[in-house]
């Protein structure tokens, strides 16, 4: 919308020059650049709509003083020619209406198009703790006056021709539904539904058949989409190792999937002795985390796939296995690069332990080291924990000549001394990143960088 602001900066006079069927095909071919930028205008407003971050204040004023001047053309386009038929009195000064419409059209495009770039380009894959986003909560009844006002000013330009009196009504109610529409206004908290305080009963884990989180799960999916309604959520699953491997002491592990913009704490709590963990992801950042290839790609990369759906819309889950196979095909390298620089960094700690003869560090920094090779060869052979980590890792083509025993040793599987323990986990480093170096990649470099 930027470049269509300045375009209508330097077509303005030719605009106002033209007249009948020449202007009209003019407008008409603005029309659809400027449907299509508002569009993306309305869409970046959304992502910053509720963010309380003080950087984004100054992003959030330039695009309410945009949307409301983009009113201004249509209100000085139409007003003027339906007040005209309505009191049947000429209107004085036309041109100064169109002048002045066009000016504030451009300059609304100006600031739409400018504060959209900078959304997106800065702030579209921001965490939403980061821009200031509270948790979500139910809209208040004031919400719904900025679309009242939309479909008030509608119905007037439609009504302008025919019934002029009753479109100057509407547009006059429009605009003000419009205005308190745009301005901030403050939201009504949810407030969960109380029953019995259970919350200082004995904390108590069971055995629980499968059947049984299959009952609790749905009946949660219940509740979600009674409490929050089916057109925010996308869909609700259980997911993770339970699905394909259930254990009795494992608990109920729900994910729910819910628009942009809707974020919601993750709950986690015991229900008659069973562990209920419910975590809401907003679409763009799981698809985001599904799609990405780093260093927690191996221990991640199942959940997206392994799952019972309890509810979906529309069949939303097919994003989900495609940006998981995009995953797939990710380059490694950058993954491979981080996860051998965390395993030099616990190498690094082991060895500072060792100066201060620290040997409740140099085991957990061991053991710190077992689990970075176990990521680290998951990573050089492109391959993530489906069901028994513990299994598959050693099936990996690629790995050191003794891993199982070094693993073993570290994680205190095999009963060894402490020098044994930091001399298998030197050993095992060195291993690990001489591969990474014989994949040409670079851990070090010449000179520093900034």
């Amino acid at each position: 919308m930027a470049p269509i602001g300045g375009g209508l900066f330097i077509l303005l006079p030719f605009l106002v020059s033209l007249s009948g069927i020449y202007q009209n095909l003019f407008i008409l071919a603005l029309s659809l650049p400027l449907g299509m930028g508002l569009v993306e205008a309305i869409n970046a407003y959304e992502i910053i709509g509720q963010a309380l971050s003080p950087r984004i204040q100054n992003t959030k004023t330039v695009m309410r003083i945009g949307l409301f001047l983009l009113a201004i053309p249509v209100a000085l386009f139409v007003i003027p020619d339906t007040a005209s038929n309505a009191f049947s009195v000429q209107t004085p000064f036309p041109q100064v209406f169109e002048w002045t419409g066009l000016g504030a059209l451009m300059l609304a495009t100006v600031l739409l198009g400018g504060a959209s770039w900078i959304i997106w380009e800065r702030w579209s894959q921001t965490e939403g703790s980061e821009l200031g986003i509270a948790y979500w909560r139910r809209p208040s009844r004031a919400a719904s006056v900025f679309p009242l006002g939309c479909f008030a000013l509608v119905a007037g330009f439609f009504l302008s021709e025919s019934f002029p009196m009753a479109a100057l009504v509407l547009f006059s109610l429009g605009s003000v539904l419009l205005v308190a529409g745009i301005l901030p206004r403050n939201t009504e908290k949810v407030q969960p539904a109380r029953g019995p305080d259970t919350s200082l009963a004995k904390v108590e884990l069971r055995k629980v058949p499968y059947e049984e989180k299959l009952v609790v799960g749905r009946r949660a999916c219940e509740l979600i989409l009674q409490k929050y309604g089916r057109r925010r959520i996308l869909a609700v699953c259980m997911w993770g190792d339970e699905t394909e491997n259930s254990q009795p002491y494992f608990g109920v592990n729900l994910l729910v999937v819910v628009r942009d913009g809707i974020r919601l704490p993750v709950q986690t709590y015991l229900f008659n002795g069973i562990e209920v963990k419910i975590t809401y992801w907003e679409e763009i950042g799981i698809l985001h985390r599904a799609r990405t290839f780093d260093d927690e790609w191996p221990w991640q990369s199942a959940s997206y796939r392994t799952r019972i759906v309890l509810y979906e819309r529309k069949g939303w889950l097919r994003k989900m296995d495609r940006a998981a196979e995009e995953s797939d095909l990710a380059d490694s390298t950058n993954a491979v690069g981080d996860s051998a620089l965390v395993l030099l960094r616990h190498l690094a700690t082991l060895r500072d332990y060792q100066l201060q003869s620290d040997l409740v560090g140099e085991k957990a920094e061991c053991w710190q080291i077992a689990w970075g090779a176990i990521e680290l060869v998951f990573l050089l052979n492109h391959r993530y924990a489906r069901r028994d980590y513990w299994k598959e890792v050693f099936e990996c083509p690629i790995q050191t000549f003794d891993f199982r025993r070094q693993l073993e040793i570290l994680l205190e599987v095999t009963s060894t001394s402490m020098d044994v323990m930091v001399g298998t986990a030197e050993k095992l480093c060195e291993e690990l990143l001489e591969m990474v170096r014989s994949r040409r990649i670079g851990l070090t470099s010449s000179e520093l960088k900034v």
